[in-house]
């Protein structure tokens, strides 16, 4: 089931290239953290900043918390809260998210496969109209694949997203994220990372 759900993604996504109304780059410039609580629970915290026109300008800085259980070898259960400030034309405004994950990992020679699914809950504290007032709901599916083994210091990785937002009972992709990356691996569970991405919106 897991596999036919990543075989539809990378379908999904490519296929709707050809859609896609508005296009940008950015960078993303990551440090995450993890600790094992037990062989069953995980901690990890990750702060990033995202730039715009890979670099020429901030668009959010970002701190997150999350919890994940491990259900067997390849697939874990986890929850995280997100606190964001976002670069708005007014300034910078916090956005919050609470998120529930699903993710699944698979290692096949040199490259290391992951499929997270990903449903969030968002409030926005910048109001531009009335719509704004309310929380948003949405589903992400992310697949990225991973070159090199787990402790190798430089890691380059591809990945695609989609997310979908959930309302009114449709379910529809509102964006696609295409992105090439780095890792680096200073010690045991604590690595920095930096990401090209390629974001396409649809209306």
């Amino acid at each position: 089931m897991i596999k036919k759900s990543i075989f539809f993604l990378v379908c999904f996504a490519y296929s709707a290239i050809s859609f896609a109304q508005e296009q940008s780059f950015e960078s993303w410039l990551e440090t995450a953290v993890s600790k094992d609580l037990n062989d069953s629970y995980t901690v990890d915290i990750v702060a990033e900043a995202r730039f715009k026109q890979t670099g020429a300008l901030l668009k959010s800085l970002s701190g997150e918390l999350g919890v994940s259980y491990k259900l067997s070898k390849p697939t874990t259960l986890g929850i995280g809260y997100k606190l964001t400030q976002k670069n708005r034309e007014q300034g910078f405004f916090p956005s919050h998210t609470i998120s529930l994950n699903f993710a699944y990992k698979e290692k096949i020679g040199s490259f290391r496969i992951a499929y997270r699914n990903k449903l969030e809950l968002n409030k926005d504290t910048y109001y531009n109209e009335p719509a704004d007032l309310f929380p948003s709901y949405e589903d992400r599916n992310r697949l990225k694949v991973t070159y090199g083994k787990k402790r190798e210091f430089i890691r380059p990785s591809l990945s695609i997203e989609t997310f979908h937002p959930l309302q009114n009972g449709a379910y529809y992709i509102t964006e696609t994220r295409y992105g090439a990356g780095l890792s680096f691996n200073l010690k045991h569970k604590f690595e920095c990372g930096l990401d090209i991405v390629l974001r396409k919106t649809y209306n």
